[in-house]
């Protein structure tokens, strides 16, 4: 972009029109400058992006928010020439952006996971058997120690290495620990197993308690929730941009575990998880209109409002 010299310093207002005129011809129309502040003979001007998100009832556009996403990047101006000494490319801010909305995703799947750990742990374990906690909390329960070179010798060296994360996870969580070459199951797992009777109440309350308390290993605690916690998340994302529960229509939900896991096989298997996820009362059906939408429910979704401490690093992206 061809930047027009001063004859004089300028000012603060002349430094927003210059990186007024880069945002719109490279950036696009959604960013938009920021306050300019002035250090050592350079205007540093922040690239604020205030992003559309529609919100629809069902099918229907209801409204747009916006998340504000500040300082994507920044302009940096010759406060004594004019001259544009520096602005971050299309990818570079539109990358920042992903990442921010990446933030929100996981941040709110976080505080799901917390606050609806008992109702996630009481769903089929079918849908869970390629997790290697349920692996390492089933063998437990049962054989009461886990061998680590006998026990895990005949498994291949990239599984092995995933059971071995986990095992480091759900010790730091209390619920096994480590002697020499054997894993047991700590007190926390203990308590659990003289509190219940069946080994499936065992195992699902094991489970809630990995969720509610391991719930920043939400990238393992996802290898176990799978699509439960796909859409889950996103009917509970949704909600909090709107700032209250939101129907979301069958189709949108398709869309996105389509978008997610880019499958047939998953898509057709959708019914049965959303019939699953009102089983245990994380999401709810109603009929809007003579068509069927779903939403999450009001006793969840104020539970995670409430998880301040969670949502604090995102709350500001939310207008």
């Amino acid at each position: 972009m061809q930047v027009v010299l001063f004859d004089m310093p300028l000012n603060e207002e002349d430094a927003r029109k210059i990186a007024y005129n880069v945002i719109r011809s490279e950036l696009g129309s959604i960013p938009y400058p920021g306050k300019p502040e002035l250090k050592d003979g350079i205007w540093i001007v922040p690239i604020i992006v205030r992003y559309p998100r529609i919100l629809s009832i069902g099918d229907v556009p209801e409204k747009v928010r916006f998340m504000n996403f500040e300082n994507v990047g920044e302009i940096k101006i010759d406060a004594n020439k004019g001259e544009l000494l520096y602005r971050p490319r299309y990818y570079e801010v539109n990358n920042i952006i992903k990442e921010n909305l990446e933030k929100v995703r996981i941040t709110v799947e976080m505080a799901l996971v917390k606050v609806g750990a008992n109702r996630f742990a009481q769903l089929p374990f079918p849908a869970h058997i390629h997790s290697p906690v349920v692996d390492i909390l089933s063998w437990l329960l049962i054989n009461d120690k886990i061998d680590m070179a006998k026990d895990l010798s005949l498994i291949g060296v990239d599984d092995k290495g995933k059971y071995v994360q986990n095992i480091n996870l759900l010790e730091s969580t209390g619920l096994i620990r480590k002697s020499e070459n054997l894993i047991l199951p700590s007190n926390n797992l203990i308590e659990i197993e003289t509190r219940y009777q069946t080994l499936p109440e065992k195992l699902s309350s094991s489970l809630a308690f990995f969720f509610e308390k391991g719930y920043t290993f939400i990238d393992s605690i996802k290898q176990v929730l799978g699509p439960h916690l796909t859409i889950t998340g996103f009917c509970y994302e949704k909600s909090l941009e709107y700032g209250d529960l939101i129907p979301i229509s069958y189709e949108t939900i398709d869309r996105i575990v389509a978008d997610v896991y880019r499958q047939e096989v998953k898509r057709i298997k959708l019914p049965r998880y959303l019939i699953q996820l009102e089983t245990v009362g994380l999401l709810e059906e109603k009929i809007m209109s003579g068509k069927v939408v779903w939403s999450g429910t009001e006793e969840i979704f104020r539970k995670i409002q409430g998880e301040e401490e969670i949502l604090q690093p995102v709350r500001r992206f939310f207008a």
